[in-house]
């Protein structure tokens, strides 16, 4: 079975990559918050996507709302949900499918589902 981007497993080992499941994480100098490490451009683009102002940037500290806005991101950005292009635009925004400094973002979210890190 082909896995894709809505899967479990795969948001549990982007989380893991992005925070080793840390809620209240601050990274990229700050810039990146929360357990998927999201930033405030994010948000803005979810609300865009949404069509109103639903999400505040405090809200990426929270973990549900931080995967509310995954998925958001996903099904605007990733509509069929593709594992390699979901990673890679998680790690490198709209675009980030098409840059090669994600590549290696994917495959670590792979190694940890192929159970190579723990």
């Amino acid at each position: 079975m082909k896995r894709t981007i809505w899967d479990a497993d795969v948001l549990d080992a982007i989380i893991k990559v992005e925070s080793s499941y840390r809620t209240g994480i601050h990274g990229d100098n700050g810039r990146a918050v929360g357990a998927l490490q999201i930033w405030k451009i994010t948000v803005r683009d979810v609300n865009r996507i949404i069509g109103k102002q639903k999400y505040k940037y405090e809200d990426r500290l929270s973990r549900v709302k931080s995967i509310e806005m995954f998925y958001i991101y996903q099904r605007h950005y990733n509509p069929t949900g593709d594992l390699e292009r979901g990673c890679r635009i998680h790690n490198g925004g709209p675009d980030g499918w098409k840059e090669k400094a994600t590549v290696k973002y994917y495959k670590k979210v792979c190694k940890i589902l192929a159970g190579e890190i723990k």
